[in-house]
C-alpha cells in the first residue's frame, strides 16, 4: 500500500505545473467583445524577435453552414520512438475543403521550444485553407520552456488589435466558441468571473467551449485517472454550472492523447476529449492516440452537434459521435 501510495504521488507530482497569474496581462474581459470568424484573418509567414509575422489573407465568408476542422496534440517533431506524424495529412484534408477558421486544441508543440520547431509551418499551412483564421488554444507543452506573457506575444498576431491570445471569443454567426486557457490544470477565480460576466450578456444560440485539458476523467482505466483532467474539482464543477445555466453545448478537449471520449454531462451538455493528430504505439497497453482530425458541425434540424474523426493515415471518416444542441434559431 506505501509503495502504491508513493508511485501516485510521484506521478500526480509530473503531472502538475505549478501556476502564476493565469490572467497574467489581461486587463479587461478577454470574452465580452467577439472575433469575427466570417472575416479574413493573418497568413503566418514566419518568426520575427520570438513572434510570428504574416499579412492579412481570405475573404467575406457567409456562415451558412456551421462546419469547422478542428485538431489537437499535434506535438511538432516529438522525439520518442514509435511516432508518426500526420501533419500533412490534415493540411491536405484542409486545402481539400478550404474551411473558413480551425481550431487547434493546444500541444502543437512538442518541446516547448515554438519558435524553432516546425510549429509556425503548420500554423501557416493550416491557416492558407481556413481563411487566415487559425484559433490556437495554449496546452501545457507551450509553457515548458516560455511563460504565458511570452506565448502571447509569440501568437499575438493571430488574433486582432486588442484580444488576448489566450482567451477570447468567437463569433461565426448563430454560433459562439469560447477559447479557455486550462494549460496549468485549472482556470483561476478572474478567469471564470470573466466568462460567466460575458454568458449573462451572450445573446448567441449557440456556444462552445475549447480547452486544452480535458476536464473530465474516467472515460477509460487508464492514465487519465491520474495524470490527466483538471486539479481543482470545484472549478470543473462550476464549468459544468455554466454550461447547463447558459446552455453551451459542448466543451471540446485534448491533452489524453488516447482520447476520442464523450462525456455526457447533462441533458444538454457534454464533453468531446479528441485524440492526438500524431500516433504512436506503445507496448502492451494502448496509452496513446492512433492518430485522428475531426470535423464539427451544428446541425439545428435535428438538435445535434456532430463531431466527425478521420483517421489521420487514411483520411477515412469514422463513426460519428453526436452531441445534443442547447439553443434554437430564433
Amino acid at each position: 500500500m506505501r509503495k502504491a501510495l508513493i508511485i501516485f504521488s510521484v506521478l500526480l507530482a509530473f503531472s502538475c505545473t505549478v501556476p502564476g497569474s493565469i490572467t497574467e496581462g489581461i486587463v479587461s474581459n478577454p470574452f465580452i467583445k467577439a472575433i469575427d470568424l466570417s472575416a479574413p484573418g493573418m497568413l503566418v509567414t514566419g518568426v520575427q524577435n520570438g513572434a510570428l509575422i504574416g499579412h492579412p489573407y481570405g475573404t467575406e465568408r457567409d456562415p451558412d453552414r456551421l462546419l469547422f476542422p478542428f485538431v489537437t496534440d499535434v506535438h511538432t517533431d516529438r522525439k520518442d520512438s514509435g511516432v508518426t506524424e500526420f501533419k500533412d495529412e490534415f493540411i491536405g484534408f484542409l486545402k481539400e475543403n478550404d474551411f473558413p477558421f480551425v481550431v487547434c486544441l493546444g500541444d502543437l508543440s512538442d518541446t516547448g521550444d515554438y519558435t524553432e520547431d516546425g510549429t509556425w509551418e503548420f500554423i501557416s499551412n493550416a491557416g492558407r485553407h481556413a481563411n487566415g483564421n487559425f484559433i490556437y488554444t495554449i496546452g501545457n507543452h507551450e509553457r515548458h520552456i516560455h511563460d504565458a506573457g511570452f506565448w502571447d506575444d509569440y501568437s499575438r498576431i493571430l488574433v486582432p488589435e486588442g484580444y488576448s491570445p489566450r482567451m477570447a471569443r468567437y463569433e461565426y454567426g448563430p454560433l459562439s466558441i469560447y477559447k479557455l486557457d486550462d494549460s496549468t490544470r485549472i482556470y483561476g477565480k478572474a478567469q471564470l468571473e470573466y466568462l460567466e460576466a460575458a454568458l449573462a450578456e451572450d445573446d448567441s444560440p449557440y456556444k462552445i467551449f475549447i480547452a486544452h485539458i480535458n476536464n473530465t476523467t474516467g472515460g477509460y482505466p487508464d492514465q487519465s485517472m491520474i495524470i490527466t483532467g483538471l486539479a481543482d474539482i470545484a472549478e470543473r464543477n462550476r464549468i459544468y454550472r455554466l454550461m447547463d445555466q447558459y446552455g453551451v453545448s459542448l466543451l471540446l478537449t485534448g491533452h489524453h492523447h488516447r482520447g476520442n471520449i464523450a462525456y455526457r454531462l447533462g441533458e444538454g451538455s457534454s464533453e468531446f476529449n479528441a485524440a492526438a493528430l500524431h500516433r504512436r504505439v506503445t507496448p502492451v497497453i494502448e496509452l496513446e492516440s492512433m492518430g485522428y482530425w475531426y470535423t464539427a458541425e451544428i446541425i439545428p434540424e435535428i438538435s445535434t452537434i456532430r463531431i466527425t474523426p478521420y483517421y489521420a493515415e487514411t483520411g477515412e471518416a469514422m463513426a460519428n459521435f453526436d452531441f445534443p444542441l442547447s439553443g434554437q434559431l430564433p
